[in-house]
């Protein structure tokens, strides 16, 4: 259920009522707790209908809020005692925070949206930091998304432009996923496409009242939102969203959390890397692989030299990773030979899905500054070093398929990457 009008979480009651819920946790952030007011006003309401819950706020001033073990700890603590349904007040943290909380405990879950930030909404998985690196959890899909007009446009605009970038990394997503159909037969699911699709619609043909930074561009930005998210349902994970742009996303904000800043908003960093990852695909296009030496230099694959380069790159997080690739054996010689063998096969299906799917460059960098402060990653903050450090090893966080795989099965990804890096920083 996805409701986005005035008093929209009045809807709570009914909820509450139907289900006999009983013992109800009510968990925000100090920012999101006083946004227009909402906190407030959702526990006047209960209190008025004679609801019994409690409220845990976490205080995120300083430092900013992270979903990491403690945070995630904290909440689990909070709700001890019986809780049978959550319901979040905020956005991305919030919402990766409650619905993970939710589903150790087994408890329901609703979330009142403070911001269109991201498409998580509507998902059954959380990102959470552990050991300094992203890690996605299972987690219980929200009973009901509810939020207003007026709460999502009291919002910095640079949540909105967010919520935006995080919309357009789907054109990035989307092809992974058809390229990896194409090549390996992975499912791809029709009506989950197309749902992606349209929320990209949505957001490129509202530009201008989105760039307004009304209700009414900041309502469009939502939906789609909301239609990713449905997406990811339909999925049963969050394939139709996320692909290369994320996983470097994810990469970055490590680096961020590591160096002991505080991290850029997500949908910022997809963003970024969206447009990075468009410059790369543009590349390919143009690329005449030589495809037995790519099979040779594959054979040279050394496993001390790999698990040495994981524990630089990712640290307390790298033997979950070394072990994750060691299982899947995708690295190992002869199964890097065997993609190659249908690169070959397929190039011209893959070049030929790569121009069909992958829109003008410039034309996507003028819409997402039309949306926000959106920038380059030179502009976020983020290091020559980390960013391509990212192209190198950030696909290696999960064993998804992208176009990273193809550049590092190819021999190709460190040139890439330095091509790439050369690029924005000059």
């Amino acid at each position: 259920m996805y409701i986005n009008k005035k008093d929209s979480y009045e809807e709570l009651y009914d909820i509450i009522m139907a289900n006999r819920y009983k013992n109800i946790l009510v968990a925000a952030d100090s920012n999101t707790y006083a946004a227009a007011g909402i906190g407030a006003r959702v526990a006047a309401f209960l209190r008025g209908k004679n609801v019994n819950f409690r409220e845990f706020i976490f205080n995120n001033r300083v430092p900013a809020l992270v979903p990491d073990e403690t945070a995630v700890g904290r909440l689990i603590i909070a709700a001890d005692g019986g809780v049978d349904f959550i319901i979040g007040i905020g956005s991305g943290v919030i919402n990766d925070l409650c619905r993970y909380c939710a589903y150790r405990i087994g408890a329901k879950y609703a979330i009142i949206a403070t911001a269109a930030s991201m498409d998580g909404y509507l998902s059954g998985i959380s990102p959470l930091i552990i050991n300094g690196a992203k890690v996605t959890y299972p987690a219980m899909t929200p009973s009901a998304v509810l939020t207003e007009p007026a709460l999502l446009a009291s919002a910095p605009r640079v949540m909105t432009a967010a919520g935006f970038g995080d919309i357009i990394g789907k054109v990035t997503s989307s092809l992974d996923w058809k390229i990896s159909s194409l090549l390996f037969g992975e499912k791809y699911i029709a009506e989950a496409a197309e749902k992606t699709a349209e929320a990209v619609k949505i957001c490129r043909k509202n530009i201008d009242s989105i760039s307004s930074g009304g209700e009414a561009g900041v309502c469009a930005v939502m939906d789609a939102l909301a239609l990713s998210g449905e997406a990811m349902a339909d999925a049963g994970n969050s394939r139709p969203a996320s692909g290369a742009e994320h996983h470097l996303a994810h990469f970055w904000e490590m680096t961020f959390l590591r160096g002991g800043k505080d991290s850029v908003l997500h949908g910022i960093l997809v963003a970024a890397a969206a447009l990075a990852v468009i410059r790369i695909y543009k590349t390919l296009v143009n690329e005449a692989p030589d495809f037995g030496a790519a099979v040779k230099k594959a054979g040279y694959f050394s496993p001390e030299d790999f698990k040495n380069e994981m524990r630089e790159q990712y640290r307390e997080a790298a033997e979950r990773v070394i072990s994750e690739e060691f299982e899947s054996k995708r690295l190992f010689p002869d199964n890097t030979a065997g993609r190659i063998k249908i690169y070959e096969q397929k190039w011209p299906e893959i070049i030929d899905l790569i121009n069909k799917n992958i829109p003008a460059e410039d034309e996507l960098e003028n819409e997402l500054k039309s949306a926000g402060r959106l920038a380059s990653p030179v502009e976020i903050g983020i290091s020559r070093e980390a960013f391509r450090n990212g192209v190198v090893y950030a696909m290696h966080q999960r064993q998804r398929f992208t176009v990273l795989q193809i550049l590092r099965d190819l021999g190709l990804i460190g040139e890439y990457a330095d091509s790439i890096a050369a690029y924005y920083y000059k």
